[in-house]
């Protein structure tokens, strides 16, 4: 009889030492802190990965495999007006609104329907978010060798500066962000900023990054294929002050956003020609 009273007895202290458990105290989930990826090179370097994977899919990726040739005056999609709700259909019928974009309805893979994921201003701004949170942060970060940080800073400037231009070609002028926001933030006080400064912010982070000596002009190495080189910054630059300078955005009188979009256009190819 004793025996089996020490058994409620035995489970009742075990329980008790539970409760008085932390409740804060829990098991690793994997996450971490900006303090552990921005104190170690290894998953700084990684973070800059994870912006690419903001970059938007182009070529055959616009709903079961519609070219974007559809989009425009080059070519008219075949299945309109067969199927209503493929995105060229919806394109045409002028479902084009200010909340919502007909081509960010996108194939998705394993399934047979399309789902709208809302892509092109979610996707660039979280890359800005992470370039921002990056060069806030990467001062603190030891590196070995400090000039693959120069070259990491060089290349979020660069994939800053292209999110930039992927929101400005299709909404126009947006807020310009340089810093990470804090959790106190009051984001209706966030002005937006004309086409034209936005152009400005991105023409000088190209700037920056194509002065950056670290930063190679071409990759030449199979492993680092698709990143972001100075020859990208030149591109990038190029298009935008070339866009500032159209009609559509140039309210000024004269010639001057011509000239600039046409010297800088220059200097590029001078600079790809050279080879620097």
């Amino acid at each position: 009889m004793k025996k089996i009273l020490y058994i409620p007895v035995l489970l009742l202290m075990l329980l008790g030492a539970g409760c008085q458990k932390d409740p804060l105290d829990i098991m690793p989930d994997g996450r971490l802190t900006l303090e552990e990826i921005f104190g170690d090179e290894m998953m700084a370097s990684e973070y800059v990965n994870t912006m690419y994977d903001n970059i938007n899919p182009y070529g055959t990726a616009y709903d079961y495999f519609t070219l974007l040739a559809g989009f425009s005056d080059e070519a008219h999609d075949n299945d309109f007006p067969q199927d209503m709700y493929r995105a060229p259909s919806r394109w045409y019928n002028g479902e084009l609104r200010p909340n919502w974009n007909p081509l960010d309805i996108q194939f998705s893979t394993g399934s047979s329907n399309p789902e709208s994921n809302g892509n092109y201003y979610r996707k660039n701004w979280a890359g800005i978010r992470q370039a921002n949170v990056f060069l806030a942060n990467i001062s603190q970060t030891p590196f070995a060798n400090p000039q693959t940080k120069a070259r990491l800073i060089a290349e979020v400037k660069v994939l800053r500066a292209f999110f930039y231009l992927e929101l400005i070609k299709m909404y126009g002028g947006m807020p310009v962000v340089d810093k990470p926001f804090s959790g106190e933030f009051q984001f209706e006080t966030l002005p937006r900023q004309s086409f034209q400064e936005c152009v400005d912010f991105i023409k000088q982070n190209c700037d920056e990054a194509i002065l950056e000596q670290h930063l190679p002009l071409r990759i030449t190495t199979e492993p680092e294929r698709g990143r972001f080189t100075k020859a990208v910054a030149h591109a990038i630059r190029s298009q935008a002050l070339l866009f500032a300078a159209s009609p559509l955005w140039n309210d000024t009188a004269g010639n001057g956003r011509w000239e600039v979009a046409a010297e800088a256009s220059k200097s590029s190819v001078a600079a790809l020609l050279a080879g620097t």
